[in-house]
């Protein structure tokens, strides 16, 4: 389990339970595979920046919340 697992699969998995999306429609966003969608959701991915800038770009995620989770976002 790597660090920043658990910053990336909570911010993409409440992402995408806000805007009432399914796994499948997050990975045809970001044109990634469910899969992988799958992984990092259950902090098992280490995604390269090939999947990683498309998905939180898709989700409209800041990035602050994965690379600065201890920084409250105003």
């Amino acid at each position: 389990m790597y660090d920043f697992s658990y910053p990336l699969g909570n911010a993409v998995k409440s992402t995408r339970y806000q805007r009432g999306l399914t796994q499948l429609q997050v990975a045809d966003m970001a044109d990634i595979d469910v899969r992988t969608v799958m992984n990092i959701e259950n902090y098992k991915a280490n995604p390269k920046m090939e999947v990683l800038y498309p998905l939180i770009r898709a989700l409209r995620i800041d990035a602050r919340t994965i690379f600065n989770p201890e920084q409250q976002r105003a």
